[in-house]
C-alpha cells in the first residue's frame, strides 16, 4: 500500500508581500516532523541548488567550449578549486561580517576584482587601496586567518646568532640554531660549486683572521 500523502504549509510575510510555501510529501510524520522537513530537507536541497548556480554563472563552471574532454575536464576542475577557495573564505575570513552568506559573485567583485596598487620589497607584500574602498573592514577581516597561519609557520625554530653577536668558536659571528638563512645557503652553496672554501673551511683554516671571501 502507498504511503498516505500529506501536505507541510509554511505562511510568511516578507515586507509587504506574502511568501507562503508548500511541500507534499509521503514521508511519516512520526519520523518527519514539519518543522525540520521544510528547514533541513527541502531547504537543504535549495542550499544545493544555489551552490550548483553559483558554479556555473558566478564562476564560469559551464564555460567548456573547448574541443578536447580532458581540456574542458581542467576547466571544470579550476571552476570548482575556485568555489571551494570561496567557500573557505566566506566560512572562516568572512565569518561575523556583512559579507558573511554573500554569493561567489558578490565576493568576486566587491572583495577580490579591485583596483590597488601593490608594491613587492624583499619580505612584504603591500597592497594599497583607495581610500573611498568601502569594504577595507570585510577585507582586513578576511586576511586575519591568513596572518595567523603565517606567523604559526614563522614561530618555530630559526636560525639565531651567538648571545650578543660575539665571535664564536670559529672566530666569527656562527649561527646556531636550525641552520643557516636562505641566503646563506645559497653562497655557500655557490661557492662549493665555484671550488672555494666555504666559511666554515675558512675560519677552521685561518682561525679569527679569515679573509673575506668575495660573494656575488
Amino acid at each position: 500500500m502507498e504511503p498516505e500523502r500529506r501536505v507541510v504549509g509554511k505562511a510568511e510575510i516578507l515586507g509587504d508581500k506574502d511568501n507562503p510555501r508548500f511541500i507534499v510529501t509521503n514521508l511519516p510524520a512520526q519520523s518527519h516532523a514539519a518543522a525540520p522537513l521544510y528547514e533541513q530537507v527541502y531547504c537543504g536541497r535549495g542550499e544545493r541548488e544555489n551552490a550548483i548556480k553559483e558554479h556555473q554563472l558566478d564562476l564560469f563552471g559551464e564555460r567548456l567550449s573547448c574541443h578536447g574532454f580532458a581540456s574542458n575536464e581542467v576547466r571544470l576542475l579550476l571552476a570548482s578549486f575556485a568555489q571551494l577557495l570561496l567557500e573557505r573564505l566566506r566560512t572562516i575570513g568572512l565569518a561575523g561580517t556583512t559579507l558573511a552568506r554573500a554569493t561567489a559573485g558578490t565576493i568576486r567583485l566587491q572583495l577580490l576584482k579591485l583596483a590597488a596598487q601593490i608594491t613587492v620589497s624583499v619580505r612584504r607584500v603591500h597592497i594599497r587601496f583607495a581610500s573611498a574602498f568601502a569594504r577595507q573592514a570585510e577585507f582586513a577581516a578576511s586576511a586575519r586567518p591568513a596572518r595567523r597561519v603565517d606567523r604559526s609557520r614563522m614561530s618555530g625554530p630559526t636560525a639565531t646568532r651567538n648571545a650578543g653577536g660575539k665571535a664564536g668558536a670559529g672566530g666569527a659571528g656562527a649561527f646556531s640554531g636550525n641552520g643557516l638563512s636562505r641566503r646563506s645557503v645559497a653562497r655557500e652553496t655557490r661557492r662549493k660549486s665555484d671550488g672555494k672554501p666555504s666559511s666554515a673551511e675558512a675560519r677552521a683554516r685561518f682561525g679569527g683572521n679569515a679573509p673575506k671571501l668575495p660573494t656575488r
